[in-house]
């Protein structure tokens, strides 16, 4: 992944969140129709081939509506207030709780303290990658899916609700 670490443009991605959420509103507004945003996206591409002699994934470039992008592993939705907002996106949250379903796999075994660690390191990790999105409801979900004992539970849902703020 690319966060933190400047990229061949030399922009990181929270540099990145920080100019999408600066100008989110004068990007909407001068791309409103599915056939502009193609155009967009073919002078990009074409920019990006042609002039930086980079390869563009067709597969990741297209024109989608925000509910349905996956950007860097978030998905968007909006708010009642018509703000558009991140949250972790549902193929992010499903490998999440995979690799939760391994780590408390009862034919697994390991001493309850050191597995307890390891589902700590995974969830801290991944409620600081997603801290910038909205992630309650997701919050609650992951304690529903770790089944350790009921103590270690609480303990770790504790954590998420002092993590998350």
């Amino acid at each position: 992944s690319n966060k933190g670490v400047a990229g061949v443009d030399g922009i990181t991605v929270e540099e990145e969140f920080d100019y999408l959420k600066e100008n989110k509103d004068r990007i909407l507004n001068q791309i409103k129709s599915e056939k502009a945003a193609n155009r967009v996206l073919g002078s990009i591409t074409k920019f990006i081939e042609k002039k930086l002699g980079l390869k563009v994934n067709a597969e990741k470039s297209k024109v989608t509506r925000p509910t349905q992008t996956k950007y860097l592993g978030f998905s968007f939705w909006k708010s009642k207030g018509g703000k558009w907002k991140p949250k972790p996106h549902l193929k992010s949250y499903q490998k999440l709780i995979r690799k939760l379903k391994q780590l408390t796999d009862r034919s697994w075994s390991i001493s309850l303290d050191n597995r307890i660690k390891k589902i700590n390191y995974l969830v801290r990790g991944w409620v600081n990658y997603f801290r910038i999105a909205n992630m309650k409801k997701k919050i609650t979900e992951i304690d529903e899916h770790l089944r350790v004992t009921k103590y270690a539970k609480q303990d770790i849902f504790n954590l998420l609700l002092i993590m998350k703020g």
